[in-house]
């Protein structure tokens, strides 16, 4: 997707919350949209992190394939590998068990609401994270997917912010 259009997508969600709250008026505090600035900040950090280390520990990278090919044939170096193996699948369960804790703890403790915009911004994330494991290159202004899904993916991560202000407006 272009980057001028990625801004626009972007500066049209924003514009949707901002008409939001003119719609709303009185009835919304600024509290709430602090809380709610806060809370998007907060959720898109935690939930990318550990959806990052979950995608990234089931799925190789290119690099990693590629050295564990080379080091077929040393005996020290295939026992090294199966031990690193084994630690990346016990830290993959691990972060994977956190993310559902994470999940439940918002629902526990907000409602769901805030689980749905936390639950988007990740699903967001994943097209992109999904293209970094696959090329090795870190998602730019310039160089980052195109294409439709790309699109939704912004949609989507700049959708959680509207559904985050009215969980917590209602909650």
């Amino acid at each position: 997707m272009n980057p001028w259009a990625k801004a626009a997508v972007q500066g049209a969600a924003c514009g949707l919350v901002f008409g939001v709250v003119v719609l709303i008026g009185g009835r919304l505090w600024w509290p709430i949209l602090v809380k709610t600035a806060v809370g998007y900040v907060v959720l898109m950090l935690v939930g990318i992190n550990i959806l990052g280390v979950v995608v990234r520990g089931l799925l190789p990278t290119p690099e990693m394939r590629e050295l564990q090919a080379r080091m077929a044939d040393s005996p020290f170096m295939q026992e090294a590998v199966a031990r690193d193996k084994r630690l990346n699948v016990g830290l993959t369960l691990f972060f994977a068990a956190l993310g559902l804790a994470y999940l439940y703890a918002l629902f526990r403790f907000w409602n769901i609401g805030v689980v749905a915009a936390a639950v988007m911004l990740m699903l967001g994330r994943l097209p992109d994270l999904l293209w970094e494991i696959r090329t090795g290159r870190k998602v730019t202004l310039y160089d980052a997917p195109k294409g439709l899904r790309s699109l939704l993916a912004t949609l989507l991560s700049w959708g959680a912010l509207p559904v985050l202000l009215f969980a917590l407006y209602r909650g």
